[in-house]
């Protein structure tokens, strides 16, 4: 390479060029020249600085904020569904509950408005008696509903079950006795 020397760029030019860099004098072993060449091939040999431009790092940004924004938001849609799972899970083990004491007869099949359920204070119960078109047949409808403000929208689960009328349950039971009393009053007579 004594006859062509490198430019910046790295393009091969005379030697005579390089005299207009700084030296009248177009000799390649001229001490500016020297100097000039030694800067070139300094540059030539360290490797292209990589890294990531502003632009590049400022995108970046955008789109990891923009990710943990929308994760941060599934994730709060995520706790309040899971919350809203258990509450109807509760709610529904509670109106089983009370359903189960209003027909093994542990509670009365009354109507009952709002009342703080005696298992779970955040909770609030109504029972509902309706007929039905069969006769001693009544529709016990309890709803459970979470003890909050309306603002907040509580919620609310019912269940209907159909059980004997306690009205008609207890006179059939009363006529039931005397029946079998009768009855085995006269099969031991005639035995």
């Amino acid at each position: 390479m004594k006859d062509f020397e490198l430019d910046v760029a790295g393009n091969g030019i005379p030697a005579t060029r390089w005299g207009c860099l700084g030296s009248s004098v177009a000799s390649p072993q001229s001490p500016k020249l020297r100097t000039v060449n030694q800067t070139v091939t300094r540059a030539r040999l360290r490797p292209p600085l990589r890294g990531f431009s502003l632009l590049e790092v400022i995108l970046a940004l955008a789109i990891l904020t923009g990710a943990i924004a929308v994760i941060g938001e599934l994730v709060r849609i995520g706790t309040r569904n899971a919350e809203a799972a258990r509450d109807l899970t509760r709610a529904q083990l509670l109106c089983e509950s009370q359903l189960a004491e209003i027909a093994s007869g542990l509670a009365t099949a009354e109507a009952v408005t709002m009342s703080p359920c005696p298992d779970d204070q955040d909770w609030l119960y109504s029972v509902a008696v309706e007929s039905t078109a069969e006769t001693g047949i009544v529709a016990v409808r309890v709803t459970f509903t979470r003890n909050l403000p309306n603002q907040q929208q509580p919620l609310e689960f019912s269940m209907v079950q159909w059980m004997p009328d306690p009205a008609t349950a207890t006179s059939t039971d009363a006529s039931s006795e005397g029946q079998s009393s009768t009855t085995g009053t006269t099969g031991a007579g005639n035995g």
